[in-house]
């Protein structure tokens, strides 16, 4: 079986004293270990058996699982791309820098000017 299958991440916190959470998102659900079990039982059956059949057994296989898994990104693109953001955050940071500069020559002037009416 070659194919793409869709998967919900998970996160389970295991016996907790309480458990908030804050923002719900879609695509990664978080409950304690209590609530496990209902939430797993709760999603419906999107694969035959034929299909969860095969996912079982690629997982069983010990060469689905490796430490250097294929780069999906070229990584020639993504040094450009961090590249990128830094520059944007290094310009970011020199505006903030020159507001920063202005505000503190451009207060003192302008309290100088307003005493001098008042």
């Amino acid at each position: 079986m070659n194919a793409t299958v869709e998967v919900t991440g998970i996160v389970v916190v295991v016996a907790p004293k309480s458990m908030t959470v804050r923002e719900r998102t879609f695509d990664v659900a978080v409950v304690s270990d209590r609530q496990l079990l209902r939430w797993l039982g709760d999603r419906p059956n999107l694969l035959t058996s034929r299909q969860t059949a095969a996912i079982v057994a690629a997982a069983l296989r010990h060469g689905t699982w490796h430490r250097s898994p294929p780069a999906v990104v070229d990584p020639a693109f993504l040094q450009n791309e961090f590249a990128r953001l830094r520059s944007l955050v290094d310009s970011a940071r020199r505006r903030r820098a020159g507001w920063l500069l202005a505000l503190l020559i451009g207060a003192p002037l302008v309290l100088a000017t307003l005493s001098a009416y008042f």
